[in-house]
């Protein structure tokens, strides 16, 4: 919590002035995933990262296990990243009006229609910055570590804009 504390309330300060970009929120990024999985011990092991075209923008997919799976991702990738998360989350006061500053993009599951525009609205924004979009195509976390049922909305994403998806695991 302090962790993203620290990378929240200069985001807001930023927001609040006018000020955020997309290269000092990816710093701020970086520095928050190697903290944390540093803390934790977590050591990355990545294969097929050679094939990456740095040049693309993705809509990244990936299972969804545990709470540590976005520093991973970001950590494990090496790209600007942001995240479609429930937007409850962007309730949640200082860290709500962070992600939504640094350009994490709150989605209603409950409704899935105005969720997917929400999604084609931003594809502009990430290609100019050069942003890569995460979802988990599984729409939450597992329990148990077993891959859920799909959701839709990733893969219609990716159909309507063009975007490539690269498809990642998380193992462990």
């Amino acid at each position: 919590a302090l962790a993203t504390l620290t990378i929240s309330v200069p985001t807001v300060v930023d927001g609040l002035r006018d000020r955020v970009s997309a290269s000092s929120c990816d710093a701020r990024l970086e520095r928050w995933s190697s903290r944390l999985l540093r803390q934790v011990r977590v050591t990355l092991q990545v294969e097929g990262g050679e094939a990456l075209d740095r040049s693309r923008t993705y809509v990244v997919m990936s299972n969804h296990q545990s709470y540590y799976d976005i520093p991973v991702l970001f950590q494990a990738l090496g790209l600007p990243l942001r995240m479609v998360a429930k937007a409850e989350l962007f309730q949640i006061p200082v860290w709500g009006r962070a992600m939504r500053d640094a350009g994490f993009i709150p989605v209603d599951r409950s409704k899935g229609r105005e969720a997917l525009k929400r999604l084609f609205d931003v594809r502009d924004r990430l290609e100019r910055d050069r942003t890569h979009l995460w979802i988990a195509p599984e729409g939450t976390r597992s329990r148990d570590g077993r891959l859920l049922p799909f959701k839709r909305g990733g893969f219609q994403l990716a159909m309507v804009t063009g975007l490539p998806i690269l498809p990642v695991t998380i193992d462990g």
